[in-house]
């Protein structure tokens, strides 16, 4: 029988211990937690296979099989910013997928890369890539999946935008934050799996459109002016981006379009409150 995606449930949970998925007991059952509203999701094993060749043949002679990557990518439209807070703060998490019939288990998930977005008319959008450390099919014990979320995304109308607290959300057509965490996933003898997962540097960048009003932008790019911005995600929370440094200046412009200010940025941190 042919899957649809109408027929899967998903959920997360934040691991006490990496790369172990977490259970409730027979007096204390515990709830996956939702994600967001599903756009699409995709997950990959993938070990490395080898093949060995022999004198007196040009054809391989065996395969062997390396190291395993474990990896997902998950977009969806935002509810609930309690995967985000978990997952930029550090933590890992096992995702739970079921189809109908059969479970999968992707643990030791961290933080591999995030984008954030909205737009005019649209809801705020999140991308999350992933690295884990383990898989397996078998359920948690005394666990459950949760419904998909009833509840409306935070929409453009929600959201709004200050920039070193003053509110510049009249200005803004477009919004995107990106956070890369540069993983490393660690291998040692005797074994395919990984072992743990440390993070390096941190880089977060983004862009930003506006309605050009003056030439302050201008000046901050000439000047290198740092700014800190505070977008509030509707009733959900606020991503504060400190040490925003506008990279160029320039402007399109034809005779029929309206002029906007299109803006890519680098910045020194982000944090979700």
């Amino acid at each position: 029988m042919v899957k649809q995606g109408s027929d899967y449930k998903i959920g997360w949970y934040e691991e006490t211990t990496w790369n172990q998925a977490p259970a409730g007991t027979d007096t204390s059952p515990i709830t996956y937690n939702v994600v967001g509203k599903i756009e699409s999701i995709s997950f990959e094993i993938s070990p490395t296979v080898e093949g060995l060749y022999d004198i007196g043949s040009r054809d391989v002679k065996t395969f062997y099989d390396g190291r395993r990557e474990y990896g997902m990518s998950l977009e969806f439209l935002l509810t609930d910013k309690s995967i985000l807070s978990s997952l930029l703060g550090g933590k890992s998490i096992t995702v739970w997928l079921n189809d109908g019939g059969n479970d999968i288990l992707l643990s030791g998930l961290v933080l591999d890369s995030m984008e954030l977005s909205v737009a005019i008319d649209e809801a705020v959008t999140v991308s999350l890539d992933l690295v884990g450390g383990g898989l397996s099919t078998t359920a948690p014990s005394y666990a459950s999946l949760p419904d998909q979320p009833s509840d409306i995304p935070v929409m453009f109308k929600d959201v709004s935008v200050s920039q070193d607290g003053s509110d510049i959300s009249t200005k803004v057509q477009e919004l995107s934050v990106e956070v890369s965490e540069s993983p490393e996933t660690i291998y040692a003898f005797n074994s395919v799996e990984p072992q743990k997962i440390v993070f390096g540097t941190r880089e977060v960048s983004g862009s930003i459109t506006l309605e050009l009003v003056d030439l302050s932008e201008l000046n901050d790019v000439l000047n290198g002016t740092e700014h800190n911005l505070s977008i509030t995600l509707g009733t959900l929370g606020t991503l504060d981006v400190s040490g925003v440094r506008y990279e160029a200046y320039g402007q399109e412009i034809a005779p029929e379009d309206l002029v906007w200010l299109p803006l890519d940025f680098l910045a020194k941190s982000v944090s979700l409150s």
